[in-house]
């Protein structure tokens, strides 16, 4: 399989230094932020490039609800936000995509 793909691998690297490889922040988004330093990390992020985005979610709804709005708000429709949540049972990651 490796042997196989090789032979594309001088157009795979040649399209990855033009655009780049996708990446997520997860700066934005951790429990315990101010909305104020929330709206300043999605201003900061947006500008150096990044178009996805994770906030933490499991502490509680309403909080939760709140930061995810507030970052939707910021980022804006076309840029993604993914959420991870935790929960008492033990760790558990769930992609939601908002």
């Amino acid at each position: 399989m490796l042997k196989e793909s090789r032979k594309y691998r001088e157009q795979r690297e040649k399209e990855l230094r033009a655009n780049g490889y996708p990446a997520y922040t997860t700066q934005v988004g951790w429990l315990g932020y101010s909305s104020e330093k929330t709206e300043m990390l999605c201003k900061e992020f947006l500008e150096k490039g990044f178009t996805a985005f994770k906030v933490k979610v499991g502490q509680e709804l309403k909080y939760d609800l709140r930061r995810c709005e507030l970052v939707r708000k910021m980022i804006g429709p076309d840029n993604l936000l993914v959420s991870i949540r935790r929960t008492i049972v033990g760790l558990i990651m769930i992609f939601d995509f908002i």
